[in-house]
């Protein structure tokens, strides 16, 4: 693939989102398909907290049991909620996002997505990922992107327009001997893990794939000595 199409002519993609997304470095079809995601986040089946979970990045099924509250810390906004979970109450607090105050509705179940906390007998989460049911039924047992962002720069809206460059991209090129198109797809949308590590291993393994089609490199190697002088350990 080798597309210098402005990714302003994206859905959803203006000259002032443009902004954002060149400030990371993509201006065209070709610098966003390339730009690969730096994690990978799985969407498990929701838990009921427990102490054995404290520390862990957990979704969680809940009820807003109050109408959330939201105070002024200088310029922040925090808004604070009291949730119902199978273990119990559990506050919640997100900070720069006063519009939950409206939509976030009493009376109604979500799923949240957070590191759960607890201090002395109360369970907490700070800045969950919210997600209706019916939301998170389709994302379920996936596995989704997390790619590098800037402040206003959102991982949908990076999602989204790698979705739409993905559907343009020819089949007729090649990483590799794979289809370019299965394995940008598979770079950025794997089915499960197991994918995502057979095509990590195909990479790492081949020895003709050492850069994609227009020449950027997709493998590196570092000596032990320099590994070791990037970390400071020397």
């Amino acid at each position: 693939m080798n597309d210098k199409r402005d990714i302003r002519t994206l859905k959803g993609i203006g000259d002032k989102t443009a902004g954002l997304y060149n400030k990371v470095g993509i201006y065209t079809y070709d610098d966003l398909i390339f730009y690969y995601p730096r994690d990978y986040m799985k969407y498990d089946s929701p838990v009921i907290p427990s102490e054995e979970l404290v520390g862990s990045f957990i979704f969680v099924s809940v009820r807003i049991k109050e109408r959330p509250l939201m105070r002024r810390t200088g310029k922040m906004a925090v808004v604070s909620a009291a949730v119902s979970t199978d273990a119990g109450m559990m506050r919640t607090v997100w900070f720069h996002m006063p519009y939950l105050t409206k939509s976030l509705r009493t009376g109604c179940d979500y799923i949240f997505g957070g590191t759960l906390k607890k201090t002395g007998n109360a369970w907490s989460m700070e800045q969950p990922l919210i997600f209706s049911p019916e939301e998170y039924s389709k994302l379920k047992e996936t596995l989704q992107p997390v790619y590098p962002l800037t402040k206003g720069l959102t991982n949908n809206a990076v999602k989204k327009a790698v979705k739409q460059v993905l559907s343009v991209v020819r089949t007729d090129e090649s990483l590799g001997g794979m289809p370019l198109d299965k394995a940008l797809s598979g770079i950025h949308f794997p089915n499960n893990i197991e994918e995502l590590k057979a095509l990590v291993d195909q990479v790492y393994f081949d020895e003709n794939i050492r850069t994609c089609p227009h020449g950027r490199p997709v493998v590196l190697t570092f000596s032990k000595e320099r590994f070791d002088r990037e970390f400071g350990r020397i």
